[in-house]
């Protein structure tokens, strides 16, 4: 029959992620397969293991360095790469039509003219984007950056469009919020150390 553990007074001390004080108990020492100490607090919050214990159960493990050589991820998932990728469905983005922004016509370096045109016509058979002759609401700024290829790559700075777009609102739960609910993957881990009591 296991015998109950007997606490012993510490002077740990214990501070929650608030800053506030969390009363200490004492401390004892339950036999399992690993030498585990426990701390006991006077608290409703759920039971936490420490990182020195999923180390010592091999629970976790600590990566100190990484091998410098570099995989070929293109060879090895070849069948995701090579082609444009393009999400199905569609995605409406509301804009606050009140304050529309028409850049002027970005001034492109001689040079790059013809790339850019042929650049343009390759991304518009590709379905990247869309020819527009009619006059528009928003017009964005062109910058093209010159690639070590000696190709180019066509960005866009959405930066004024970015501003006026109607964001929908998710609200994140604060730290207090997460950490005042129980954890079911660390009770869990309790729960199995407990009923692995030699």
């Amino acid at each position: 029959m296991t015998t109950k553990p007997r606490l012993k007074q510490t002077k740990i001390k214990l501070t929650a992620y608030n800053g506030s004080k969390i009363p200490v108990i004492g401390i004892c020492k339950i036999n399992l397969q690993y030498a585990v100490t426990f701390v006991v607090a006077d608290t409703t919050s759920p039971p936490l293991l420490g990182l020195n214990i999923f180390h010592t159960m091999n629970l976790v493990k600590r990566i100190w360095f990484v091998d410098a050589v570099k995989p070929n991820f293109i060879q090895e998932y070849s069948d995701i790469f090579g082609e444009l990728g393009c999400l199905k469905g569609e995605h409406r983005i509301e804009i606050d039509k009140s304050i529309p922004v028409i850049h002027p016509a970005s001034k492109i370096p001689i040079s790059m003219l013809h790339k850019l045109e042929a650049e343009l016509d390759c991304m518009q058979k590709l379905d990247v984007l869309e020819k527009i002759e009619e006059p528009t609401d928003w017009v964005s700024s062109l910058v093209v950056v010159e690639k070590p290829n000696g190709q180019i790559r066509v960005c866009l700075d959405p930066k004024d469009l970015n501003r006026a777009i109607k964001r929908q609102h998710h609200p994140m739960p604060i730290v207090d919020e997460i950490l005042s609910k129980r954890s079911l993957f660390q009770v869990r881990c309790i729960q199995w150390l407990l009923a692995n009591q030699s």
